[in-house]
């Protein structure tokens, strides 16, 4: 995601410790948010079936170090799910329990923390490439090494991550999912630089909570009623809170900004979040900085994992990563599924979940056809 846009939806909201004031539509206050009912409840716990940590980068710049993945579901359809900037692997967890948990035996799930997030190493370097490889080891780690064998998803930088596993291992890649991201973003070093130590400067909670959802968000869904499909007694390998917390249930909030709010502020408040995640974050923004793939180089993805095989979807009114970005990769690209949508911003896995997951199982079922077939 380019760090202008970013940096400069936070700027905004920052004119005024008042944000409610400046923005265009009500959130929610933080401490509301905390003292919510559900609160407790917003990061679920899913049960992996495999939960570990594997060090990788031998040999490579920053190496060896350490990066945490687990794998939910045990069905033959290998998914890989890869996060963007900051994010911890629960970013994905309405993905993982629809995929790894409600049709576990269908789908195995993949999702790993990218250097500098999470229960990951935080090293003083950060590429596409080097997290791409970094990805790589911990899959030759869980033996997913055959021959059309992983569907890859990556949303922001986990597409620009996605588009150099296109180009490291295409033979191993079922279909490519690329979401809401860019070959390139156009911006001078300095810009970037200027605009990474920006979104750096200290804010309050509220102020950094509400500028991120008003650049990432469509404004109406974040005030429109929590429409989340939390997961449901008898769902495999969930578990659900203890009976002293919301009555053993999870809950809903009256809001989705609510919803994205707690997920934010819970992230922070796991063991091993410290100050060292803002400087792995800096480190994110660059690698997404300097991330760059020429027409070339797409065409040659497009070409080695087979076009027919790429869905990429983006929206004309992501501010994060705008159409255009998007645009490119469909005319360069030519994928097999395309899609440019309206009505939705920067995160279709949350705005449209449901949608969204269909869509991804649509991808996935023509690429295991497209192999049944013998297009290898």
């Amino acid at each position: 995601m380019p760090a202008s846009v970013l940096a400069s939806a936070v700027t905004a909201v920052s004119r005024d410790e008042k944000t409610t004031e400046i923005s265009p539509i009500q959130l929610t206050p933080a401490a509301e948010v905390i003292n919510h009912p559900a609160f407790p409840t917003c990061v679920w716990d899913l049960e992996p079936t495999d939960d570990n940590i594997v060090q990788v980068a031998h040999g490579r710049r920053c190496g060896p170090l350490r990066i945490h993945y687990q794998i939910h579901g045990d069905g033959p359809i290998r998914v890989l799910l890869i996060c963007g900037i900051a994010a911890r692997h629960t970013a994905w967890q309405r993905q993982t329990l629809y995929f790894g948990h409600e049709r576990a035996d269908k789908y195995s799930v993949l999702v790993a923390d990218n250097r500098g997030a999470g229960d990951s190493d935080k090293p003083w370097w950060y590429s596409t490439s080097e997290m791409a490889t970094d990805l790589v080891d911990v899959m030759n780690h869980v033996g997913w090494t055959h021959r059309r064998q992983i569907h890859v998803v990556g949303l922001s930088l986990g597409g620009m991550i996605a588009q150099e596993l296109g180009l490291l291992i295409p033979e191993r890649i079922s279909t490519l999912n690329l979401i809401h991201t860019a070959a390139r973003i156009e911006s001078s070093f300095t810009d970037n630089m200027v605009d990474y130590l920006r979104v750096l400067k200290p804010k309050t909670l509220d102020q950094t909570l509400q500028a991120s959802a008003l650049a990432m968000f469509n404004n109406d869904w974040l005030v429109q009623p929590d429409d989340c499909s939390i997961p449901q007694k008898g769902t495999p390998k969930v578990k659900f809170p203890p009976t002293e917390k919301a009555d053993g249930e999870y809950l809903m909030f009256e809001t989705n900004y609510q919803r994205y709010a707690a997920q934010e502020i819970s992230k922070q408040r796991m063991p091993g979040y410290s100050d060292a995640d803002k400087w792995a974050i800096l480190g994110h923004f660059i690698a997404c900085g300097f991330h760059s793939k020429s027409d070339a180089q797409l065409r040659q993805i497009a070409e080695k994992v087979g076009g027919e095989r790429i869905l990429v979807l983006h929206t004309k009114d992501d501010m994060m990563i705008p159409s255009r970005y998007g645009q490119r990769l469909i005319d360069v690209m030519r994928p097999g599924m395309a899609l440019m949508m309206g009505g939705s911003g920067h995160v279709p896995k949350l705005e449209k979940a449901k949608w969204f997951n269909e869509l991804l199982e649509k991808s996935f079922a023509k690429g295991e056809e497209l192999t049944r077939q013998g297009k290898v």
